[in-house]
């Protein structure tokens, strides 16, 4: 693995349980341009995103391209140190940080694929958490064919998607 590498040389990970919201992008992307980078993401040894998918995406539009490996195994804290902010941008950096992570949203069907195939995330969402979550309805994969055009009612009963939005005719027995 090389000391450095652009953020274009990392793979993001496709069953990254969090989305990124245009919004949620945004204000990273504008962080990122005001304050600079600041928080540390995590990669494995192959250069995987395992922490990070919305900074790593965001830094490219803020203009960002390097980034630099710091080789850990979890035994320490790594701590990135910023220099040459002014007080604004230190007051900053706070609010963007802690707003931003507010702003993403779970994939709950990641999170639920995660748990019924036996990953335990008992400490990360509660029992009544994982309840609600094992109660919603299961939907379809997504078939282009079988979305409905914004606006355009048809004759018989369609599912929407929460997460998504997307909608299904309803199968009738």
């Amino acid at each position: 693995m090389a000391d450095k590498l652009t953020v274009r040389d990392l793979k993001p990970d496709k069953h990254n349980p969090r989305k990124h919201s245009t919004r949620n992008l945004e204000m990273i992307r504008r962080s990122l341009s005001e304050v600079g980078a600041a928080r540390s993401i995590v990669v494995d040894e192959e250069d995987n995103v395992l922490v990070g998918h919305g900074v790593i995406e965001a830094a490219a539009q803020a203009g960002i391209e390097r980034v630099r490996v710091v080789e850990a195994d979890g035994n320490e804290i790594i701590a990135v140190r910023r220099t040459g902010l002014t007080e604004e941008q230190k007051r900053k950096i706070v609010y963007y940080d802690n707003r931003t992570a507010e702003l993403a949203e779970w994939d709950w069907a990641m999170v639920r694929e995660d748990s019924e195939s036996g990953l335990d995330l008992s400490h990360v969402f509660d029992a009544p958490q994982l309840e609600a979550l094992f109660s919603l309805p299961t939907f379809p994969e997504v078939r282009p064919d079988d979305c409905v055009e914004e606006g355009k009612e048809e004759n018989g009963e369609w599912i929407e998607c929460p997460a998504c939005g997307h909608k299904w005719k309803k199968e009738t027995t």
